[in-house]
């Protein structure tokens, strides 16, 4: 899944928006049922060059 959004008017008091969302995952069912996903919400901030990662490990 991706997603990007950014600022095309508004007031001029307010910050401009870019911003990237990416959410890649993998996930795994065994022949026990039991399911393991690995997934990542990450996002890009373009006007402050900034990266957001965080990784979500889950057992079901």
């Amino acid at each position: 899944m991706a997603n990007h959004i950014w600022s095309v008017v508004g007031d001029d008091d307010r910050a401009d928006i870019r911003s990237t969302l990416i959410q890649p995952f993998l996930a795994c069912l065994t022949s026990t049922h039991t399911t393991f996903s690995l997934n990542t919400e990450s996002t890009y901030d373009w006007e402050n060059e900034e990266w957001s990662v965080p990784i979500n490990f889950s057992v079901a």
